[in-house]
């Protein structure tokens, strides 16, 4: 049995989680309209409407394949964003490399790659790449991050 404190702190939690809460919603209604549980109502109007159910399937396959393309090619594209930029940060002296990280920040919308402080190499912008300042932040210290390791002389072990 679930006590009032227990179903007062999931409500609390639902509230301060709104983008969570809203996805797990999204995500039970699917689920429930593609594999209904034996017995349901949702079943029951599935049944009473199985042609119409089929081709809704078909729909939702195709607009499902449409997006998994899409991720696909968002993770390419960031590949090739990641590469780039772990490139254009590590600089080779010859004898050494240095990684520097003050040749890429991300403001007004865009990863900023510089060739000095005060010229800037290319931009790119972060609605053409699809995605957030926070997610391009992450980015750029994952870059930094890999660039390091390339350079490091010091194996990579799982085991910290």
């Amino acid at each position: 049995m679930v006590t009032k404190a227990q179903t007062n702190a999931s409500r609390k939690w639902e509230k301060e989680n709104p983008h969570r809460t809203g996805y797990a919603k999204l995500r039970r209604t699917a689920f429930s309209f593609v594999n209904p549980k034996p017995g349901s109502k949702a079943e029951e109007h599935i049944k009473a409407n199985h042609a119409d159910y089929v081709d809704d399937l078909r729909e939702l396959k195709y607009e499902i394949d449409k997006k998994m393309e899409v991720a696909k090619m968002n993770t390419t594209i960031k590949n090739l964003v990641q590469e780039k930029i772990v490139n254009f940060i590590t600089i080779d002296y010859g004898d050494h490399f240095e990684v520097k990280q003050d040749r890429v920040d991300v403001k007004k919308g865009q990863i900023r790659l510089w060739d000095t402080p005060q010229s800037i190499h290319t931009s790119l912008s972060l609605a053409d790449l699809n995605c957030t300042e926070d997610e391009a932040k992450q980015l750029v210290k994952d870059c930094v991050m890999d660039a390091l390791f390339r350079i490091s002389d010091k194996p990579v072990i799982d085991k910290f």
